[in-house]
């Protein structure tokens, strides 16, 4: 019985593109791969930094009503 061969590139492609394409450097650990694809990534900075200033702006709000909050509650006589 004779077997086929796989199509040249099947298992064995270079990157995404398939035959000619370079392959994407990967790098060597989970986290870094994850911050360079989401956090730093220039497509998906605007929303990054949406999202920090809401989280800036949580905290800072959290941080005043700690302070001032007994000072802005006004006793009932």
């Amino acid at each position: 019985m004779a077997s086929r061969g796989m199509q040249p590139g099947f298992l064995n492609a270079k990157g995404p593109g398939g035959r000619g394409a370079p392959a994407r450097p990967q790098a060597g650990n989970s986290v870094v791969r994850f911050l360079q694809d989401e956090v730093f990534a220039p497509e998906k900075r605007p929303g990054n930094i949406v999202i920090a200033y809401g989280t800036i702006f949580f905290a800072a709000s959290i941080g005043l009503i700690r302070t001032l909050g007994p000072d802005l509650l006004v006793p009932i006589v």
